[in-house]
């Protein structure tokens, strides 16, 4: 290895351990966050890649990058677990509290209240494969409409006076717009000086106990206050706070999907977009809650989006799902892969002109994937 390299890589390691230190004691305000991640290329992880690389005396394009896909594809199984652990402390608490004298709402009995018990019941796996195809893409088209509708999508709105900027004037709508209509991309907002977004700070102890990963801060064009915008992780409390973008909202109603006893996945396209899937008669449906789309699967080629990795994410219903003659019955989705390369199901564009834009070669991400399947198996074995 270069010694220089390697001199430069420590010290770039060392000023992100200190940088990380201030952004926990709240110490730190920056307009991007990628720098404070912890990736398992930090941690020697992709050692075996240099191994790899040295054997076969391959380019330097066969070794994964620092917050490349090996390492973006690591955070997102990590937060698919996140998502299923909070699933499964929601319903321990509900459980216990059955037994109690206090009550708890599932989140079934939630949506009955404010969406409809009738048409939820309908919504219900066992009872909308009954239904003919148009109806059951129908009733999943007008119950994203209500989503979108309830949880609508926070760009800028402030909490004091209810001015945004995006609605307020073309010049800010632009601006803001451009801001943040990625969920999880901060190019754009690193770019923003001088707009209502200030940056991220770690957040608070409130703002912790709904597993927030960061905090957005915003003033106000007009009043000049602050407004505080956790990126909550916790599903309950993006249903108290009705705020979010693709992250909150895919993650919400993947949750709502697997209450319903449906066969879904989580969907994160690498240009910065998440959404969720459905099994429905023996395919893969697609369902955006931010667009209250169903099955529109090039949407996005209409954003001008050059899709490069759009991977799905499955975890069964139940522990027990697969082949278990108490839980749902068995379809093709159980034999689904836990995380699946599902890019060329949502472009129209060639599979060469797909690899042309990766960055990794395939047996890279091949690899990578397998690994990552047995990684995520593992999670789910250990949550029961």
């Amino acid at each position: 290895k270069d010694p220089t390299a390697t001199r430069q890589q420590d010290q770039q390691e060392r000023l992100r351990t200190e940088w990380r230190k201030l952004w926990k004691q709240q110490r730190l305000i920056t307009d991007r966050t990628e720098f404070l991640a912890v990736y398992p290329s930090d941690l020697r992880q992709s050692k075996k890649w240099d191994n790899n690389s040295n054997n076969n005396n391959s380019h330097n394009n066969n070794k994964p990058k620092r917050g490349g896909f090996v390492d973006l594809l690591h955070l997102y199984r990590e937060r698919l677990v996140a998502i299923l652990q909070d699933e499964k402390t929601d319903n321990q608490l509900l459980e216990r509290r059955r037994h109690g004298a206090q009550s708890q709402k599932s989140l079934v009995a939630w949506m009955e209240e404010h969406y409809g018990r009738d048409k939820i019941d309908q919504l219900k796996a066992v009872n909308l494969r009954q239904y003919p195809m148009s109806d059951q893409l129908s009733m999943l088209k007008d119950f994203l409409e209500w989503f979108r509708s309830y949880f609508p999508y926070f760009y800028d709105k402030c909490s004091v006076c209810g001015a945004s900027a995006k609605d307020d004037a073309p010049v800010a709508n632009e601006s803001v717009e451009s801001a943040h209509d990625d969920d999880d991309d901060e190019e754009e907002q690193a770019s923003g000086a001088g707009r209502t977004f200030m940056g991220y700070v770690y957040p608070d102890k409130d703002e912790l106990k709904g597993k927030a990963s960061r905090t957005e801060l915003y003033q106000c064009h007009k009043c000049q206050c602050w407004t505080r915008f956790p990126r909550y992780n916790s599903a309950w409390h993006v249903v108290e706070h009705r705020r979010g973008r693709c992250g909150e909202y895919s993650m919400l109603l993947y949750r709502f999907l697997r209450a319903l006893d449906h066969e879904s996945r989580w969907v994160v396209d690498w240009s910065d977009h998440v959404w969720s899937e459905l099994y429905l008669n023996g395919s893969w449906v697609h369902l955006d809650p931010c667009e209250a789309s169903v099955n529109e699967n090039l949407i996005y080629e209409g954003w001008g989006k050059k899709q490069t990795y759009i991977l799905a994410f499955y975890a069964p219903p139940n522990p027990h799902q697969r082949g278990h003659p108490g839980g749902l019955v068995p379809t093709a989705a159980a034999r689904t892969p836990l995380i699946e390369d599902v890019t060329a199901t949502y472009t129209t564009d060639s599979e060469f002109n797909i690899q042309g834009r990766r960055e990794e070669s395939k047996a890279i991400v091949r690899d990578a994937i397998a690994d990552a399947i047995d990684e995520l198996q593992g999670n789910l074995d250990r949550l029961g």
